[in-house]
């Protein structure tokens, strides 16, 4: 399936929310100090065979002009269902 959502972290020690790589903030939100906190997100995932293809793209913050040509940051990889199905049933048996 496919879905968008919100992408973001929190501190294990206080529950509040971390702030994004400075990497990844535009100079504009820079200058005026301005936090962010995560990223839009837009995942999809798909069966093929005995594997689970996976695809997430990252949306970089943006600010005025900018939105009109948004960057993004693209990752996929694929999951052995074997694998998984393995590991699980020997953890189970431990």
């Amino acid at each position: 399936g496919e879905w968008v959502g919100w992408e973001c972290r929190f501190s294990e020690k206080d529950g509040m929310p971390i702030e994004i790589p400075e990497d990844y903030k535009p100079n504009s939100l820079k200058e005026w100090d301005v936090p962010v906190w995560g990223f839009e997100i837009f995942r999809s995932e798909e069966k093929r065979g005995e594997e689970i293809y996976t695809k997430l793209a990252k949306v970089f913050p943006e600010t005025g002009c900018a939105l009109d040509d948004l960057s993004l940051e693209i990752n996929s990889s694929n999951i052995n269902v074997q694998e998984i199905l393995f590991s699980e049933s020997s953890v189970a048996s431990l």
